[in-house]
């Protein structure tokens, strides 16, 4: 089940009445969800341009996998970070930042995209 599909069902499950601390918890564990499907989303250029500075960022990318602190914009145009200044062009198609470490995706013939064995 997909994290978008468990928050669907979360808000539309209907309890039966008189169980308000079922339905509260429910709403809880959507919001939860839908909190954790946010943080492994690669932050768009407006995140980036908006975010406070001297936040650790995940940056995902060819040599790029790692954390680093996010220390700002240049009025040059690169984002800068502790170990990298990289071109803003370049968010989201060549390099990606995140507010946490992405898991591995899996893709189909039971591996990851890092090529280890999906478990079932």
């Amino acid at each position: 089940m997909t994290l978008e599909k468990a928050i669907d069902l979360l808000e539309s499950y209907d309890f039966e009445e008189g169980h308000p601390d079922l339905t509260q918890a429910a709403y809880m564990g959507a919001a939860a969800l839908r909190e954790e499907l946010a943080g492994s989303k690669p932050l768009t250029p407006e995140q980036l341009r908006e975010m406070a500075e001297n936040v650790p960022v995940w940056i995902g990318g060819k040599g790029l996998n790692g954390w680093d602190i996010f220390v700002g914009i240049s009025t040059a145009g690169p984002a800068c970070f502790l170990r990298a200044a990289l071109p803003m062009e370049g968010c989201g198609k060549t390099w990606a930042p995140y507010r946490r470490k992405p898991e591995p995706h899996p893709v189909e013939g039971g591996k990851t995209c890092e090529g280890n064995q999906r478990p079932d």
